[in-house]
């Protein structure tokens, strides 16, 4: 009643009260399971199966849940969020034209890693460079979870000006290869995945698609990728809202900034290079410049451009298991809904699409109140993009695991044994192939036909060999094994 007559004194409570119902209305509304697109390959649908945050609502914090609010977050909230505490240990490579690109090996006090962990490929967006926090904060995160980081820089990207004038705002394929083979040589026992933000995802697509399985990549991820940029495409179906911020942003790092000076004295001497600068700084929209540029990148047409850069093609030929991660109000890469439906996300594909209604462009802040927003965590999609790379890396070890404890009759007369983990009494579920488990210590029972054939196998093979040896406690093992295996 009280609150009633103070509503009747103050007419201006109604509209606060009734602005607050709104607001909570439009977050609920925003707050959704996200959509997952995925065709009928087992595995990408055994890797999905696992990923608590495809099951569960996406939260956006209820003061920043609009594509503009996440966007305003993500640039001034920056400066007050803790910094890392990564370093970089860098490794400069010089091209046949002098230019620079670089892989840089993130470090982090106190946390040394294995030989063989896990390396993966960070491919970062479209004007990150070393000096990026962002970026740092995303490497702490992977090495927390036992990966090792290491970024692919491209030219341009070094907190220094060009060497060459020699550039591209999606990157060199060539460049990405020798990166990654770079990385290789020093760790070579580790397998090697990808991680894409942004305009990252071009060089990283290319290089899944063009070698299907022979890629050094095992497994991927991409975060908001632009998917075609064609003529017409990506760039035109951007949202006017953020063309000209994109450009201003664009033009800034390449043609007036730490650059300038280098790019300048390359046009003096050539003028179809300063017919390009002159034309890229009149550029009133983004697909302008970008074919502007074409003549730095070593093309010669915009159309020989389009054609070595565009990854969209290659796409279509990736083998790995992938997930692209892309929210409806991305304003930036806003074509993840017209892909639905088609061969990309369907068919036998390995490439699976998680789609939100809401996280705009890379922010995907979460949480009612939007702790990890000032606390540095993870945000939603690299929890997501982290989570199903380690299940990728999970399958790959078990794999491995596989081919050492499953046992092939020998021709010889070399007597079978049975793996270590088989031949104590004492078998207990943690203790099994991890792709046998959940989390919870559950048995799996998604996992594909080839896994519940491995299980058969170890079970017969362990029964057999108990007979044959003799085993001071059969029955109690056997049980355990049948428990463990019953459930697939």
């Amino acid at each position: 009643m009280a609150f009633a007559f103070l509503l009747l004194d103050f007419p201006w409570l109604w509209v606060l009260l009734l602005l607050a119902l709104e607001v909570g209305r439009r977050w609920w509304r925003s707050s959704t399971i996200p959509s997952v697109y995925v065709g009928n390959n087992a595995h990408t649908q055994s890797l999905l199966s696992r990923l608590p945050a495809l099951e569960m609502r996406y939260v956006p914090p209820i003061w920043c849940f609009s594509w503009w609010a996440q966007l305003v977050a993500l640039g001034l909230l920056e400066p007050f969020r803790p910094r890392a505490g990564i370093e970089y240990d860098m490794d400069v490579m010089v091209r046949s034209d002098g230019g620079e690109i670089a892989i840089a090996w993130a470090q982090c006090a106190g946390l040394v890693l294995p030989d063989d962990a896990p390396v993966l490929c960070l491919f970062p967006t479209m004007t990150a460079s070393p000096a990026t926090e962002s970026i740092r904060r995303l490497c702490g995160h992977a090495i927390r979870r036992g990966l090792r980081p290491v970024v692919c820089f491209r030219r341009g990207h070094l907190d220094a000006p060009l060497k060459s004038a020699r550039f591209h705002t999606m990157g060199c394929i060539q460049d990405t290869k020798d990166q990654i083979q770079r990385a290789q040589e020093r760790y070579p026992k580790a397998h090697c995945v990808g991680l894409a933000i942004s305009a990252g995802n071009g060089v990283m697509v290319r290089l899944l698609g063009e070698v299907g399985l022979d890629t050094p990549l095992r497994g991927a991820a991409c975060i908001c990728p632009g998917f075609d940029v064609a003529r017409g495409q990506m760039f035109k179906k951007m949202w006017p809202v953020v063309q000209q911020p994109m450009l201003s942003t664009l033009r800034g790092f390449w043609l007036t900034g730490q650059h300038a000076e280098v790019l300048k004295a390359a046009a003096a001497k050539d003028v179809r290079l300063q017919a390009a600068l002159d034309e890229a700084m009149l550029a009133t929209d983004l697909e302008k410049f970008y074919e502007a540029i074409s003549p730095f990148a070593g093309f010669e047409s915009t159309d020989a451009m389009y054609t070595g850069t565009n990854p969209f093609p290659d796409a279509y030929n990736i083998k790995v298991p992938g997930l692209v991660i892309a929210a409806r109000d991305d304003p930036i890469c806003t074509m993840a809904p017209e892909f639905i439906g088609t061969k990309m996300f369907a068919g036998n594909g390995p490439v699976a699409l998680a789609l939100t209604q809401t996280g705009t462009h890379c922010a995907f802040f979460e949480g009612f109140l939007g702790w990890s927003v000032l606390s540095g965590g993870e945000n939603w999609s690299e929890t997501l993009a982290l989570d199903f790379i380690g299940e990728v890396l999970r399958d790959l070890r078990a794999n491995q695991h596989r081919q050492a404890d499953v046992f092939h009759e020998d021709t010889g007369a070399q007597a079978e044994r049975l793996p270590a983990h088989v031949e104590s009494e004492h078998v207990e579920a943690e203790h099994l192939p991890t792709l046998l488990q959940q989390r919870t210590n559950k048995p799996r029972t998604s996992d594909s036909k080839a896994t519940r054939a491995l299980a058969g196998a170890i079970l017969r093979k362990f029964l057999r060999t108990s007979d044959k040896h003799g085993s001071p406690q059969p029955g109690r093992m056997r049980s355990r094994m049948v428990a463990c295996f019953s459930n697939f």
